[in-house]
Formats: C-alpha cells, structure tokens, sequence
C-alpha cells in the first residue's frame, strides 16, 4: 500500500541484554529507532525488546473477558512502557505482516505463541467503548445545533466501526491512513458490508453544506452504525 516516495520499514527482535547496547536516534524504553539512507531507498529501522513481546504474549496466553476490568487496563499490569492497547495493535500489526529474513525458526516459534484471535477481541472491545462515548458527543452536539463537531464527532465514528470491522474479520491495522484503504478492499469482496462504505462515502465525499441535510445525514449515519455493530455482536453470541 506505500508509494515511490515510502521508506521500507524493518524491524528487529532483540534479547532484552543486546537490546540494551543498541544504539539509537529514538528511545521510548521497548523499542528504539534509527534510520539508514541508502542510494536507492531509505529504510526506517525499529528494534523491539524480546521482553516486551513475551510479556504482551503473556498476557494474551491468559485472557479471560471480564466486564469489571476495563480494555485499557488488560496490559497494564504487566508491562510497563508502551502499554496503551494503540501502541501493542502497532507492533502486532508489524510482527503479523512482516517477512522474516533472518532466524525463520525463531519467528515462527514466537509468532506460534501469540494468541492473535485474543488481541482481535481486545481490540474490537476498545473501539466499541471509543464509539459509546463518540455517540453521547454527537448527540450532545446536535442538541446544541454544533453541525460542525457533531460531523467532526460522526467522521470518528464511522473510523472506529470501520476499524470494528477489519478485527472482526481478522484484518490488523496500525495506521488510520490504511484503514479505509483495507475496507474498502474488503467491501469489493464481501456484499454485506458494502452499506457501510455506502455511509462512509456520503459522509466523507458527498456535499454537505445544507446544514439541515447534514445534520440528517449526521442522525442516519449514527443510528446505522449503533444498528451495525449490534447486529456484528448479535452474530458473535450466536455462533
């Protein structure tokens, strides 16, 4: 999905022990970065701690659903930097993707470990709980006739359900950027969510400056989301 203008991005795992004497340009605690110029290319390079990925292992391997405990708390316990459910979906989405080129048996054995169908569950519960608090913004905001926030707060939404759809079907994404791109590649495929695109399209491309017109558009786009993600879940507790 890059371009001729896209850097290659290449990430390494590292003994926590080597992972230390790395050198860097960018430290956040579990990963450093650096970057390599080359004629051709240039290439965005990530180093994570193996210690990091064995405890965001950890904590899959043990999952159970709780309806006390909240998303944003699932990894917090056990790892210390970098927790926030945002930043391990980033390095899941890199570690399922990639192609390994060095030390095959040792990624295949790690990628074995990671319980991947438990992350998709997380993370459609986070964007579930994202869209409960867009949905009370938007109505606020079309209470106090805020056209422009309550189509700012609608846009958000539909990311978010489109989001909730690419993990329902398995598809990670770490980027915003790439999460319509994948949609609508799903939708070409797959009938069933094609009137979702249908909302994303009209409220993303179409004329809106009839403020009644949008703020109509704005009520449907919502009710359809709300009627969407119901309908997803219903499917879930049937199966």
């Amino acid at each position: 999905m890059g371009n001729k203008y896209s850097d290659l991005d290449i990430f390494i795992i590292r003994d926590h022990n080597k992972f230390e004497g790395t050198e860097c340009v960018y430290d956040d605690k579990v990963r450093k970065t650096f970057f390599v110029d080359l004629p051709e290319i240039n290439l965005d390079v990530e180093v994570f701690d193996k210690e990091y990925i064995l405890k965001i292992i950890g904590v899959l391997n043990t999952y159970k659903p709780d309806f006390n405990e909240k998303v944003e708390n699932i990894f917090s316990k056990d790892i210390k930097f970098r927790n926030n459910i945002d930043s391990i979906n980033e390095f899941l989405t890199r570690f399922k993707n990639s192609i390994c080129v060095k030390n095959v048996e040792k990624y295949n054995n790690l990628m074995n470990d990671v319980k991947f169908e438990k992350f998709f569950q997380i993370y459609k519960d986070s964007n579930l709980i994202g869209l409960r608090s867009l949905y009370d913004d938007i109505v606020g905001n079309i209470d106090a006739n805020q056209v422009d926030v309550a189509l700012f707060s609608v846009r958000k939404a539909i990311l978010k359900v489109i989001y909730f759809t690419l993990y329902h079907e398995n598809i990670f994404c770490d980027r915003e950027k790439w999460a319509v791109l994948k949609f609508k590649n799903l939708s070409n495929i797959n009938d069933k969510y094609k009137e979702l695109y249908d909302i994303y399209y009209k409220m993303y491309y179409t004329d809106l400056s009839s403020v009644d017109k949008c703020m109509n558009d704005i009520k449907a786009s919502m009710n359809f989301c709300k009627r969407y993600c119901e309908k997803i879940l219903l499917e879930d507790l049937l199966l």
